[in-house]
């Protein structure tokens, strides 16, 4: 043989079809959970890098600790190597349970090419000038679709934002979708591998195509993020229903 291997494991029994599912296509998974050796570590099975900055873990999320964002420009989380958000035609799924403070425009979930949230850049999940939340990727025309307004702090809401090229973008809240545009099945991707921020745009900060929709003036997130999870397809109604009641 000739070539590389990664990520072997032997389990003592047959894994379901879901289960095998599950680790082929979940690419992170960040619960910031105090009881694991490092609470901002990837507990998917990449472990992919991460650095942060002018964040705490705190222990008041629905069913574990959370990353806490202080709304300032220095207040950020950020993970590297997700490769699939980098492939024009690769389904994604983001999940994560939110609880802001404000509701002022802001970047929740922002993809760049570089780390300093430059290069190609866009923010996919962020907070529109009426305070709505909205879901997006890179495309042209440009491609939003709007949710309500959330509740803020103490209630935590889970958002997860889909998109395929069979199905289009989707927005689901609490488990349920929301908005959805089958239409948008094209998707300009970086063709590189990308950063992931959490919180904050960086740089990024009104040079991003994607900006007008969230407003040029988009400030970072000031507010409560628990278990972020990327996955490299296009989950169900039913896997997101799941998830959220776990």
């Amino acid at each position: 043989m000739k070539g590389y291997i990664d990520h072997l494991s032997i389990t003592n029994r047959a894994k379901s079809s879901c289960e095998i599912r599950e680790d082929a296509t979940l690419v992170s998974c960040f619960p910031f959970d105090t009881t694991n050796t490092d609470a901002y570590s990837d507990y998917g099975p990449n472990s992919l890098l991460k650095s942060y900055m002018s964040t705490t873990i705190i222990s008041s999320h629905h069913s574990s600790d959370a990353i806490s964002f202080n709304g300032t420009a220095t207040s950020y989380f950020q993970a590297l190597s997700f490769t699939g958000l980098g492939m024009s035609t690769q389904p994604f799924s983001i999940l994560l349970w939110i609880r802001p403070r404000s509701l002022l425009t802001s970047t929740v979930v922002h993809v760049s090419k570089t780390i300093s949230g430059t290069g190609w850049c866009y923010p996919f999940i962020g907070f529109a000038l009426n305070g709505s939340v909205i879901v997006q990727v890179y495309h042209v025309p440009q491609t939003t679709l709007y949710g309500p307004l959330l509740p803020m702090s103490p209630t935590w809401t889970h958002l997860v934002e889909t998109w395929s090229p069979i199905n289009g973008l989707r927005l689901y809240i609490n488990g349920t979708l929301v908005a959805s545009n089958s239409l948008y099945t094209s998707y300009v991707a970086s063709a590189s591998s990308n950063v992931v921020t959490l919180g904050n745009s960086l740089s990024g900060y009104n040079a991003c195509v994607g900006m007008n929709s969230i407003g040029k003036a988009s400030g970072p997130f000031d507010g409560d993020i628990g278990d972020f999870r990327v996955y490299t397809r296009q989950l169900t109604a039913f896997e997101i229903t799941t998830i959220y009641n776990m």
